[in-house]
């Protein structure tokens, strides 16, 4: 009888643990994905495949693996197959029922300039999740962006004999250049000229936005518009953003800049000579750029405007202390470390899940190849690893920082060069540099930016005459505008 009650119970769990791995663990859904007949042959054969899944509750998640074949036919990947995941659960570990799921294909290659979409989409589609087949067609492409010239916007374009040695292969580097109202009907006049970089990503294109803008564009063809040429700088890289800045993995781009682009413009455009006619200016990634161009390249630059920069001391990397903290994604006291608030103080998202968002997107599985925010940083800061890839400052996963990898970071803190270098730049930056920060920057930006000021506000031998200006209560890029920086210039 005994016997009969343990051969009962090892039954009945051996049922419960099946029936729970079924609800919860066991779901092992076939994915047929294929792109749709109208681009197929716009499809390359190998990309990043990512699945973003949102439940009836809203919450949701996203799954990235990489696939090849896809422009070949039909690609079928289950569930349990090897996915980076978002979240804590592994895609073969969702419960299963009903959920709405999208497929994006990422195929951009670095520096290919092609027709081909960068990504290709499929629409929203509600399926159960189980033990059956969910097939998903890309049917929208995203492509490269195009620029409309006009009379006022040029597009220009120019191969780098700086990164195209570097990447072996051909690179392009382009902006766009907006004119003056008056510059076609005033020939023998000259122009000073300001350099625009982008928020992190931001295209040459994005002149098109501005000149789409009526109360703007008024104003720019009224008597008290603008006398400069403006330039719009394209961040597009192999990781991402390229900064515009030198850097192991992404390349020369800081040459390409200052020593093929901007000259080559300078020569076809009616441009007042010398340096002191020069601006460059951008806000948050741009806000950085701008002034890291200052502080590499002092001599190159008339003066800059630069609005909520990225982190200008590592000291506060947004609210990681690199050179201290051992985890980037929980602070000292084991809380998760956020990166985004709002202007109240809320956090939204945490370092933790911004970064297993970006390892989804990457080929690599890891950040350090993402394209996206952290990936830039760390491609443009760090060294070229064994693998070829960038170093990753951090563990993908846990997050742990890498202290050997933190020392290849500091030669673009900017106020620890600022500081070493402080007797012989300090001159250089005389009458140059302005700053804007909202003190409730939603990246937690101002910290940093507090560091950079206090130093300068000590500084002797030279004393800095820079104007650093907070703002209480103002946000990221808050009281940014093209028209701002352009006021500023022409009241030099």
């Amino acid at each position: 009888m005994m016997m009969h009650r343990i051969l009962f119970i090892v039954l009945a769990l051996g049922f419960l643990s099946c029936a729970t791995e079924a609800q919860v663990g066991g779901n092992s859904t076939a994915f047929v994905v294929k792109v749709a007949d109208k681009l197929q042959k716009e499809t390359r054969p190998e990309g990043r495949l990512v699945i973003h899944v949102k439940d009836e509750a809203g919450k949701s998640e996203t799954f990235g693996v990489s696939i090849k074949g896809l422009d070949g036919g039909a690609v079928t990947i289950r569930s349990s197959d090897n996915w980076t995941n978002s979240g804590d659960n592994k895609f073969s570990e969702l419960t299963t029922g009903r959920y709405t799921v999208w497929a994006e294909y990422h195929q951009k290659q670095y520096p290919i300039s092609d027709s081909l979409p960068n990504t290709l989409r499929s629409e929203e589609k509600a399926i159960e999740f189980g033990n059956g087949e969910a097939s998903l067609v890309l049917t929208e492409a995203r492509r490269e962006p195009v620029l409309v010239e006009t009379d006022l916007v040029h597009s220009f374009e120019m191969r780098s004999l700086a990164l195209s040695t570097f990447h072996g292969a051909d690179v392009l580097v382009k902006a766009a250049v907006l004119l003056p109202a008056g510059y076609a009907a005033n020939p023998g006049k000259r122009y000073p000229i300001r350099y625009n970089v982008a928020g992190y990503g931001g295209r040459f294109t994005r002149v098109q936005r501005l000149v789409e803008e009526q109360g703007f564009m008024d104003w720019y063809g009224a008597d008290e518009g603008p006398n400069v040429i403006s330039v719009f700088l394209d961040s597009d890289g192999p990781y991402g953003d390229n900064y515009q800045l030198n850097s192991a993995n992404s390349g020369p781009f800081g040459d390409a800049l200052i020593e093929e682009l901007i000259p080559a413009i300078e020569a076809d455009y009616r441009v007042l000579p010398g340096a002191e006619n020069r601006f460059v200016d951008g806000c948050s990634t741009g806000g950085w750029v701008s002034l890291a161009l200052m502080t590499f390249y002092p001599d190159s630059f008339g003066a800059v405007y630069s609005y909520s920069p990225d982190p200008v001391s590592f000291n506060w990397m947004q609210l990681i202390n690199l050179y201290e903290d051992e985890n980037a994604f929980y602070n000292r006291d084991g809380y998760l470390t956020p990166t985004h608030r709002t202007i109240n103080g809320r956090p939204t998202l945490s370092v933790k899940r911004e970064v297993s968002d970006e390892n989804v997107v990457s080929g690599s599985g890891s950040y350090t190849s993402s394209k996206s925010q952290w990936g830039a940083w760390n491609a443009v800061y760090s060294g070229r690893g064994a693998d070829g890839l960038p170093k990753p400052v951090f563990d993908p996963v846990s997050g742990v920082i890498d202290p050997a990898v933190v020392k290849e970071w500091e030669k673009f803190d900017l106020l620890k060069h600022t500081k070493e270098n402080w007797p012989t730049l300090g001159p250089k930056l005389a009458g140059k540099v302005y700053v804007w920060m909202g003190d409730m920057d939603n990246y937690y930006l101002n910290n940093a930016l507090r560091e950079y000021d206090a130093f300068l506000k000590q500084a002797t031998g030279p004393a800095s005459d820079a104007v650093i200006e907070f703002v209480a209560m103002e946000g990221h890029c808050s009281l940014f505008s093209q028209r701002r920086v352009l006021e500023r210039i022409m009241g030099r």
